[in-house]
């Protein structure tokens, strides 16, 4: 028997692992029949959407909801750019251009609180 406070955490993250795993199917078919670019053009908006409730919610679980929102597009941005990356260099300059495209998003990640 799990503790009172334990019964909601176990209800939300059931839904948090169906949710991702309907998301994760989704990407993985439209990757696998059209290639990339129709993965992007549905995270982008799903990544805007995000960003305009975060800007716009008035309470903290709106806040919450709307960054997990964000989080799904942002997430198939990166996947999605990391690929296009693999695509364009060569092998030996992979590691270069990667590690250059995930520091510019750390970079901007950790100085975008100080604005």
């Amino acid at each position: 028997m799990c503790p009172p406070t334990l019964i909601p955490i176990k209800s939300h993250l059931f839904l948090i692992v169906t949710v991702l795993t309907i998301y994760v199917s989704c990407l993985r078919a439209a990757r696998a029949t059209d290639g990339r670019r129709p993965v992007y053009l549905i995270v982008l908006p799903i990544f805007t959407l995000g960003s305009l409730g975060v800007a716009l919610a008035r309470t903290v679980p709106q806040l919450m909801f709307f960054r997990v929102v964000q989080a799904f597009g942002g997430g198939g941005g990166m996947s999605v750019g990391a690929g296009v990356i693999s695509d364009i260099y060569r092998m030996e300059e992979r590691g270069s251009a990667i590690g250059f495209f995930f520091a510019v998003r750390v970079f901007f990640f950790f100085f975008g609180r100080f604005s």
